[in-house]
């Protein structure tokens, strides 16, 4: 572990991401710099090929989609409900396909996992699983560039290293 404070290890960048006890987010911006962003189904850190793959709803992707025509740029934004921990990651788009039965069952594992940890917390997410998981969905692969902490605290949005 580094004694520096812009540091974050693989493994808790990977086990954050990779929880339920996180909301996450995708977004990007189309040539104008217009932003579009996307509440995600979940996600997952691919440590050794360095690549982040990510769930979306089909119906609310079309933005990012688009912007992807014009911008292969992306954020994934990922926050603890518990700590407001908070991380932005920046990357570079590689992919996207429809999401197998696998996928789908691990984003229902995801909202589950959400709300009954939101729940747990005093939240009611009750609600959370009609406005979010929707399907068909997609996976969206992006590589991991640079990484910034975001959360409220001083050091908020200095560059992390890995």
């Amino acid at each position: 572990m580094s004694s520096d404070p812009f540091y974050i290890d693989r493994d808790k960048l990977q086990r954050l991401a990779q929880s339920c006890e996180c909301a996450i987010w995708l977004s990007n911006s189309d040539a104008e710099l217009r932003p579009d962003i996307v509440r995600l189904l979940g996600s997952r850190i691919d440590p050794a090929e360095q690549t982040i793959s990510v769930f979306a709803p089909l119906n609310i992707s079309a933005g990012i989609l688009r912007n992807l025509h014009q911008n292969q740029q992306l954020s994934y934004m990922m926050a603890s409900l518990a700590t407001l921990e908070s991380f932005q990651i920046k990357g570079t788009y590689i992919s996207h396909e429809t999401c197998s039965e696998e996928e789908v069952a691990f984003q229902q594992a995801y909202i589950d996992g959400f709300i009954a940890f939101a729940n747990r917390l005093g939240f009611d997410a009750s609600p959370s699983y009609g406005i979010y998981f929707h399907q068909p969905s997609i996976k969206i692969t992006l590589s991991i560039g640079e990484i910034y902490e975001q959360t409220p605290r001083n050091g908020t949005g200095k560059k992390l290293e890995l």
